[in-house]
């Protein structure tokens, strides 16, 4: 597991360096002054139990209910400086 994510890694520094992993692929081209903008995520903590009252539930559930028992929750507000994300602040990363 770990030697694939270095790998992944591996192959999106290569795309951002321009050191030959990404040849041929259209964003990796330099006649534009060599400048773009790129997104880099990792190490991301999920708390799927934040909200007290939706673990039952989750537990009880099929993975592919999740979303709609999130969606159903009263506590709209983004986890705490300190805590890991909870759904809102997943939600509201995602979309921006």
């Amino acid at each position: 597991m770990k030697s694939c994510l270095f790998f992944i890694l591996l192959t999106i520094f290569g795309t951002i360096a321009g050191t030959g992993f990404s040849k041929g692929v259209p964003w990796n081209n330099k006649a534009d002054g060599g400048t773009g903008n790129f997104l880099l995520m990792s190490d991301i903590h999920f708390d799927p139990f934040a909200d007290p009252k939706l673990v039952q539930s989750l537990i009880a559930a099929p993975v592919e209910q999740w979303e709609a028992l999130f969606e159903s929750s009263s506590d709209k507000a983004f986890a705490p400086a300190g805590k890991d994300a909870n759904y809102p602040l997943m939600i509201s990363v995602l979309s921006a």
